[in-house]
């Protein structure tokens, strides 16, 4: 993105002579009306025939600020507070004009700026996430500008002296869009508690892609996690061309992401001791998908469960929900539900097991760390208790922090913003392709191991974020052609919101898909400069099986029928279906 704006002797000089001009203002002003009044009563006082009022001599000094006084046109000689206020009126007038000037010929300015500013970020929302999210771009040296969605148009300065550059208006205005500049911007973020304006807005961005122009990438926040997920499926299945990547993201599941990497970081995946989660929100419930993948990815073989205990009043209904979208849940957790409240599900037994993580999730937030500060069975716990506080954001720095007020419960306290942990461009550009591209892998990693692999034996064998960039491509190109396969079989993706309509690939669609994905392999390879060779040689790019589907060996074949074998459960690990939607004539045919 591009670098900072500057302004020429800093913002603060700048206000410093704004200020300092202003002062003039007032002091001729005060000055014109006090030795006005002074004067003018002296003045008309000596000429008895004027039978000047008080409200007489007021008129005489405002009509000094438009240079038309009409007592004055008998002449002087005048008193010396009237020959001062003579000359202080004009001037206060002439700068009152001068800076209205100023202020018109800025907003111009500004905007004429803001119009031709280039590879920036537009932020639209005037909430805390788009805050935060303009702070930490900021911090990365961004250029950002805001679209808050009010009238008007300035240029704001936060305690450092940094500017934001903030355009108000309406955002599904083509016009203010073009007003920040987004043919030229590099990224555009939406956030908003109404998904159809969000996507409106995004849809108004996107047709300056259409005209040779519009931002790289735009990212769209949908409060309902549900309505996300279907949206992104909706997305990958798109044919529209791929000028602008576009994803949706919702925050909840972003910052239960984020947690549960943190966490991971600190502790490793987590224990086999129970987890507590209270208050199934969708926070609560993404967090504890999060977990278990987070399970799951350390146990690849399932030889153990993660014990875990929802505790929610609508329990059993909202995790029957989730296993019907995640059903891998009931594969690597045992979870035990609660209707009730965290206080009921708690050990009363001093002697019993204590869990070794609880995370609070209530929407109720001062309920949430009123139960953490009074029921003293959580600080025994073998790990932090984790309360969620959004809207009593202050409590967090008195806790936390060099100048806490209060005290963690001996570091026992932790107190989290998912707007915070989620608002993070990184986390936010990991779109849907990604996603499935990592689960792709993941899914890869724990196949092979469960067939005796290990790291030794197959490079390939290790986390996500050590695997090096040409096969993170590789899975991303094969999860990019997920929607060309589904569509040439007559289907659709969609959200695991019903296992029972979910698709099941028959065989003759498994064949047809497997020459798609040889195909499709032999394409990136070839283009990438790789050849054929009977040997395989990485670093010459020589490999054996670029070779026509009819021509490879039934061993090499079964590797492609395996990874479309494995395509339904690497959707349905990450929240997704195969949908039949029609059919296609001819395909259930397939090659000799």
């Amino acid at each position: 993105m591009g670098t900072r704006d500057t302004v020429s002797g800093g913002p603060g000089a700048g206000r410093r002579t704004l200020s300092a001009f202003r002062a003039i203002f007032v002091l001729s002003a005060l000055a014109a009306l006090v030795l006005g009044y002074a004067g003018f009563a002296a003045y008309l006082g000596e000429r008895p025939e004027q039978n000047a009022s008080p409200l007489d001599v007021a008129y005489n000094v405002l009509q000094l600020f438009v240079i038309s006084a009409p007592a004055l046109d008998h002449g002087g000689p005048y008193p010396w507070t009237l020959e001062v206020a003579r000359f202080a009126a004009p001037l206060a007038t002439a700068h009152a004009l001068a800076e209205g000037v100023r202020l018109l010929l800025a907003d111009r300015l500004e905007r004429l700026r803001i119009s031709r500013t280039t590879g920036h970020a537009v932020v639209c929302g005037a909430g805390p996430e788009a805050e935060v999210l303009t702070a930490r771009l900021r911090a990365r040296g961004a250029t950002v500008v805001r679209l808050p969605g009010r009238p008007g148009v300035s240029a704001e300065a936060d305690s450092q002296g940094m500017r934001d550059l903030v355009v108000h208006g309406d955002p599904q205005r083509p016009e203010v869009l073009r007003g920040v500049g987004i043919a030229r911007a590099a990224v555009l973020y939406v956030f908003g508690a109404d998904a159809a304006a969000n996507t409106a807005v995004a849809q108004v961005a996107c047709r300056q892609s259409d005209r040779g122009g519009g931002p790289r990438a735009v990212y769209i926040e949908i409060p309902d996690p549900q309505l996300c997920a279907a949206l992104r499926a909706r997305r990958l299945g798109s044919t529209r061309a791929a000028e602008t990547t576009v994803d949706f993201f919702n925050l909840a599941e972003l910052g239960a992401h984020a947690l549960a990497g943190h966490r991971s970081e600190l502790a490793g995946p987590p224990r086999r001791g129970a987890v507590v989660i209270a208050g199934l929100s969708a926070f609560g419930a993404a967090l504890l998908v999060e977990l278990a993948r987070a399970w799951r990815i350390s146990d690849p073989a399932h030889k153990a469960s993660l014990a875990v205990t929802v505790v929610d009043p609508d329990a059993r209904k909202r995790l029957a929900a989730l296993y019907r979208r995640y059903p891998f849940l009931e594969r690597a957790c045992t979870i035990v539900a609660h209707e009730g409240d965290l206080t009921a599900a708690l050990p009363d037994d001093a002697d019993a097991q204590a869990p070794v993580e609880v995370y609070v999730c209530y929407d109720d937030e001062e309920h949430a760390l009123a139960t953490m500060l009074t029921d003293v069975r959580l600080w025994q716990c073998g790990g932090p208790v984790t309360v969620r506080l959004e809207h009593l954001a202050a409590f967090r720095s008195a806790f936390h922090g060099g100048d806490s007020l209060l005290d963690e419960v001996a570091g026992r306290l932790h107190l989290f913003s998912v707007v915070d942990a989620a608002c993070d461009p990184e986390l936010i550009a990991t779109d849907l392709t990604e996603q499935l591209a990592r689960a792709h892998h993941e899914h890869y990693v724990a196949d092979r191991m469960r067939e005796g692999e290990t790291k030794e034996t197959n490079s390939l064998l290790v986390p996500w974020h050590v695997l090096n960039d040409t096969y993170r491509r590789t899975n991303r190109d094969a999860v990019a052609h997920i929607s060309a396969k589904l569509t040439a079989i007559g289907c659709a993706l969609g959200p695991n919101t019903d296992p029972a309509h979910a698709h099941p690939l028959q065989r003759q669609e498994v064949e047809r898909l497997s020459i798609m994905e040889h195909e499709r392999w032999m394409r990136e390879r070839l283009a990438d400069g790789w050849s054929y060779a009977p040997k395989r040689d990485d670093a010459r790019k020589h490999h054996p099986n670029l070779l026509p589907w009819q021509r490879l060996s039934e061993a090499v074949r079964d590797k492609d029928r395996d990874a479309i074998r494995a395509l339904p459960a690497i959707l349905s690990d990450a929240g997704f279906q195969i949908i039949r939607v029609g059919t296609v004539p001819g395909h259930g045919d397939v090659p000799d």
